[in-house]
């Protein structure tokens, strides 16, 4: 990474200060159903704790956290399934969303934690792998027009 640092190292901070979303960590629980009727009385029995999340995520979750119910352990907001970084936004800690259409499903989601990304080392050398992983990127793109190589 000391090539990496010497090509962006002085731009870390103003690359931090766009991402800083992205790089926010969060735990979260996550139910999806088809139906959203169901989404609403799954959202009901949880707000007047007539069931856990885990029982309903287990019994009537179609996605893969489902599995685990319905827990999306400590990940970046970049790392969630497209588009649930930007709807868990605005919720605090513990909060409960009114269930909602996201992509093709219905989803009631709890926010657990947030934990706000910080101008550190260990995010500085995060911004730093991920600068030379694009730029890796756009060279292995350039490399294959260059040969005439079809895309992987």
């Amino acid at each position: 990474l000391d090539w990496a640092r010497k090509q962006w190292g002085h731009r870390l901070e103003s690359l931090f200060l766009q991402q800083k979303q992205d790089l926010d960590q969060v735990s979260c629980k996550l139910l999806r159903v088809v139906h959203p009727g169901l989404a609403t009385e799954l959202y009901h029995r949880l707000l007047n704790q007539e069931a856990s999340f885990e029982q309903l995520s287990m019994q009537f979750g179609v996605g893969p956290e489902r599995f685990h119910g319905g827990f999306l352990k400590m990940q970046y907001v970049k790392d969630l399934p497209k588009g649930l970084g930007k709807l868990i936004f605005h919720l605090n800690d513990g909060e409960l969303m009114k269930p909602l259409q996201f992509a093709n499903k219905f989803v009631v989601i709890q926010l657990i934690q947030r934990v706000p990304a910080v101008f550190d080392d260990p995010t500085k050398q995060l911004l730093l792998s991920n600068e030379l992983q694009n730029w890796i990127q756009g060279m292995s793109g350039c490399m294959e027009a260059q040969l005439g190589l079809p895309n992987a």
